[in-house]
């Protein structure tokens, strides 16, 4: 509605299907906007409300097979086993000796302030790292604590700049 009223868009795409959209869609349209319903094939059962359907400019439903490269089934998040935990403390770790002794650019002192957080760059790298280790699956909460505990073990094994002078 702001990019509407601000006149910052000429065609809005929603994705959704439920009866309570149908007031913001005109609203929108009484901007100026044109408002395309986007839908997923539906399973059975009808998943777009007819009355947003005749509400909206134009309607795009998705094919199943379209949107099936993007989108897989979640799966329960199986416990983690002490090979696993083990083997992802040493994934975080020898990342986290990686990161320090890798990029002389970092500032470890700066790096170790803000722990436990990991900044996002290298927090989204490491995942993906532990991801490749694990068989290209999603980790749990566990796993993933366990993961950046062993960042953080490699990390803070590696002597700190006062340290290195004394």
């Amino acid at each position: 509605m702001t990019l509407a009223g601000r006149q910052a868009i000429a065609t809005a795409f929603l994705m959704g299907g439920d009866e309570d959209l149908r007031e913001g869609v005109r609203e929108a349209q009484d901007q100026g906007v044109e408002v395309v319903l986007l839908g997923i094939e539906a399973a059975g059962e009808e998943n777009l409300s007819p009355t947003l359907t005749m509400e909206a400019d134009d309607v795009i439903v998705l094919k199943k097979e379209f949107l099936a490269p993007y989108f897989r089934a979640r799966s329960e998040p199986s416990p983690v086993s002490p090979r696993d935990s083990m083997s992802l403390h040493d994934v975080g770790k020898s990342f986290g000796l990686e990161v320090v002794q890798g990029r002389p650019s970092l500032d470890l002192d700066d790096l170790r302030k803000v722990k436990p957080k990991i900044p996002s760059d290298l927090d989204g790298e490491l995942l993906r790292r532990a991801r490749a280790a694990v068989g290209d699956r999603d980790l749990n909460e566990p796993e993933r604590v366990e993961l950046r505990r062993g960042f953080w073990g490699g990390v803070l094994e590696v002597p700190n700049e006062t340290q290195l002078r004394s």
